[in-house]
């Protein structure tokens, strides 16, 4: 799958074009929270409709933004919750790179 700043390994079921695709790999080396992230992991990402508000209620509740909004193949960001769990929120957009 193409992004802004280059191609990734994605993954999903077999037979699917890029609307299908449920999960990717990511070089450590490029990833932005490569360096809290303590090794290989896996980072859960749920679908939101704004990913603003959801990182605003994410920090109300006690919890910590990671990376702030960014716009990659959507709008996403890391975040994790009160107890350390981190996870990313995604704002789906074809049309936004």
């Amino acid at each position: 799958m193409t992004f802004p700043d280059g191609a990734r390994t994605s993954v999903g079921p077999a037979g699917t074009g890029e609307e299908g695709m449920s999960g990717g790999l990511v070089p450590q080396a490029d990833d932005p929270a490569g360096a809290e992230s303590g090794g290989p992991h896996r980072l859960p990402c749920f679908g939101v409709d704004d990913t603003g508000t959801a990182v605003a209620r994410t920090v109300e509740l006690g919890g910590g933004a990671l990376m702030p909004v960014t716009s990659v193949a959507g709008r996403t960001a890391r975040l994790e919750d009160p107890y350390g769990a981190r996870f990313a929120v995604l704002r789906s957009d074809p049309r936004e790179t």
